[in-house]
């Protein structure tokens, strides 16, 4: 039987529809079977989608497996320049995104460390233009960048920075990036922008268990700036709530910049039916430092209470004051000016006593007593931090005798300036002429670093 014939174009056109009616006709009855299927017996599509072989998935899995196990750095970066190539059009949303960012960022570092600049800012440009919204790429740009020109890689973060500086690894990564620049007072100036901004807009959380088991939104409430007091960078906030069972109590510190530290975190309940205080029972990205201060290591810090007895299912209202210190500046910087280099010895150096300043209101400070020590001169050792400046200090002994860059009777590895001083080599330190032998029992140095850099 001939079904198609051009001789009769009437029979061709009739059985020509028959059959594209019999073909939607099962691929209806495809689609109906596969809904009903689909809604009353899930499983199957589950077990079918497990059977069909994804060859693309397998591919770079493998390659990923070699980079993971093999030692030799010559195999690693053939096998990360495959995974590379094999991802270069990969969506940010794509679950193997990581996979390219991580073998984008091996490839630029193994080609710096070869000294092939070209290459490895050919992928960093690529990375970075491809990809404006991943600041990872943004990053390896400016290392790569900073290798070739420093002044290109400084304007082209600092740009970033100021576009960006609400973004905690933005900010923290500009301190790190000016820090191996050795533009410390720079460094330190951003520090304090981004100090006086986190202590205006720190934000808290606390949630309060009432009458349920864990912790949830529905039972917490939160705190912007305008919601608590800040006095000398001791945030004050208060919570206010009729408890039918209370039974819980978290304090969360949101928008902290990851290595903030923090102490004095206190609590006080009123009505006061118990005289202890309440103890810290549990952290999240939280590192003990000393009694009571603490240093931000994650994104979601947070302290959860113990309840004693006396406050365990309370009911009726219930006033809670939280208090937490903040400290000003950045911890990489801290770090740094915190280092033992800086110490005051007598002049022949027979008695040295190392110091650390610590950060109160954008000022460094050092205080210690030490043993009964009779000199006429003091000397004042710098860490060798080249170029960073001083713009005043100050030293007071036994809480009365006062001195300052004019006592300063000579200096080594230190260039005085219109209005500073400057570290300008290594082994840097001041030499103070206390006009009359004294019998030191302690010390106090008060730093002010230069603040002209914009």
């Amino acid at each position: 039987m001939n079904l198609f014939s051009f001789s009769k174009p009437k029979r061709t056109l009739i059985n020509l529809l028959f059959i594209l009616g019999l073909i939607s006709i099962f691929i209806t009855s495809l689609a109906v079977t596969s809904v009903v299927l689909w809604n009353y017996y899930p499983d199957i599509f589950a077990k079918i989608d497990k059977m069909i072989p994804n060859y693309y998935h397998k591919k770079i899995k493998f390659l990923y497996s070699v980079v993971s196990d093999s030692n030799n750095e010559e195999e690693r970066y053939q096998y990360y320049h495959k995974l590379y190539e094999k991802l270069t059009d990969t969506s940010t949303l794509s679950k193997y995104y990581h996979f390219r960012q991580e073998s984008a960022g091996y490839l630029i570092n193994y080609y710096i460390d070869k000294g092939q600049l070209s290459q490895a800012m050919e992928i960093a440009e690529k990375w970075e233009k491809n990809y404006p919204y991943d600041f990872s790429a943004k990053f390896a740009y400016i290392r790569t960048l900073s290798q070739i020109d420093h002044n290109l890689s400084s304007s082209y973060y600092k740009k970033l920075y100021e576009k960006h500086r609400d973004i905690v690894e933005v900010s923290n990564g500009y301190i790190s990036y000016l820090i191996e620049q050795k533009q410390y007072n720079r460094a330190l100036n951003v520090a304090r922008k981004n100090s006086k901004t986190a202590q205006q807009n720190a934000t808290f959380q606390v949630f309060y268990n009432d009458d349920k088991e864990g912790f949830s939104e529905s039972q917490s409430i939160k705190y912007s700036a305008g919601n608590y007091t800040i006095i000398d960078n001791v945030h004050h906030l208060n919570l206010s709530k009729k408890m039918t069972r209370f039974n819980g109590l978290r304090f969360d510190l949101d928008s902290l910049a990851i290595g903030t530290v923090i102490s004095d975190v206190n609590t006080s309940l009123s009505p006061l039916r118990l005289k202890e205080e309440l103890i810290i029972s549990g952290t999240k990205h939280l590192k003990k430092i000393k009694s009571n201060k603490y240093q931000i290591t994650g994104l979601d810090p947070y302290f959860v209470f113990e309840l004693p007895e006396s406050i365990n299912h309370y009911q009726g209202k219930l006033d809670i004051k939280f208090s937490v210190k903040i400290y000003q500046g950045s911890y990489q910087l801290n770090d740094i000016l915190s280092s033992n280099e800086w110490q005051l010895s007598t002049i022949n150096k027979k008695k040295s006593y190392p110091f650390s300043l610590n950060n109160i209101n954008n000022s460094y400070t050092a205080k210690r007593q030490i043993d009964s020590t009779m000199t006429s001169k003091v000397r004042i050792d710098w860490p060798s931090l080249q170029s960073l400046k001083i713009k005043n200090f100050k030293l007071v002994l036994n809480e009365q005798y006062e001195y300052d860059k004019k006592d300063i009777m000579s200096q080594n590895s230190i260039e005085s300036l219109a209005d500073s001083l400057m570290i300008a080599a290594d082994n840097p330190y001041i030499v103070i002429d206390l006009k009359k032998s004294l019998d030191i029992k302690q010390f106090k140095i008060d730093i002010d670093f230069d603040n002209t850099i914009k």
